[in-house]
């Protein structure tokens, strides 16, 4: 575990609502997590960045992207913080059918969130389109077991730094095709 991952377990603890939620997937849940409160405090956001890359160096085998993005808004704080601490400081945002910024390269998705690995597949399929190369994608937090399937399927090597398991709530069952 890395050194911060503890503290920022219990950040994302805080950040869970309880009550009946419609997911973006369209899937209904008995809870949420809303991350905008962690991503939102510069600490918090500067050592989510350090153990998501962190988790890249040491679970990813030495992946250096030139870029990191994903779908907008969830992505957005992680991807600018993450480009702050590679060498490349180059970072991208699909915001409803657009890419803003340049996906020429090698790229890490990156989503705050993921339940059904959805919204990575479809970053997946934006970046693809526009020429990128997607060489590996991470999550802070995984509520399912679906996005880890999607992205084995897209052959792109895939981690969150945590899953329902930690936070110990259900996991979303998806029960989509992709």
């Amino acid at each position: 575990m890395g050194f911060y991952k503890g503290w920022l377990l219990n950040w994302v603890k805080d950040c869970i609502q309880e009550g009946e939620f419609t997911l973006s997937s369209g899937i209904q849940s008995s809870y949420c997590v809303d991350l905008d409160l962690m991503v939102t405090q510069p600490d918090v956001l500067k050592y989510l960045a350090q153990e998501l890359d962190d988790m890249l160096d040491d679970e990813i085998q030495c992946f250096c992207p030139d870029i990191f993005g994903g779908q907008a808004t969830g992505a957005d704080p992680l991807a600018i913080a993450l480009s702050m601490r590679s060498k490349y400081n180059s970072w991208f945002s699909i915001r409803g059918n657009k890419i803003v910024g340049s996906v020429q390269g090698t790229v890490c998705l990156v989503e705050d969130v993921t339940s059904t690995g959805r919204s990575l597949a479809q970053a997946y399929n934006f970046v693809t389109a526009a020429g990128g190369k997607v060489e590996a994608a991470v999550a802070v937090l995984d509520r399912g077991d679906c996005t880890t399937q999607i992205m084995a399927d897209l052959n792109v090597p895939y981690k969150s730094l945590f899953t329902y398991e930690d936070i110990q709530l259900p996991k979303i069952n998806c029960g989509i095709q992709h």
